[in-house]
């Protein structure tokens, strides 16, 4: 499995995530596919606020499919 990121043209946009702990606005900090499964994202975003990380998975239509913090 490569460890290289992966900027994802396709997409368009990314789900805006809101940080679980204070409700800030989240920035997209990296994003890789997931595996054995060819459609799906995982994206890892980051709250400038307080420092809280939080996962989102989502296909390449955009569906977020799980939420995990």
């Amino acid at each position: 499995m490569s460890t290289q990121l992966h900027f994802l043209q396709p997409f368009g946009h990314f789900p805006v995530v809101m940080c679980p702990g204070c409700s800030a606005r989240m920035i997209l900090k990296e994003t890789h596919p997931a595996p054995f499964t060819g459609d799906i994202y995982t994206a890892k975003y980051h709250c400038q606020e307080c420092g809280t990380e939080t996962l989102r998975e989502f296909r390449r239509d955009g569906t977020v499919t799980e939420t995990s913090a």
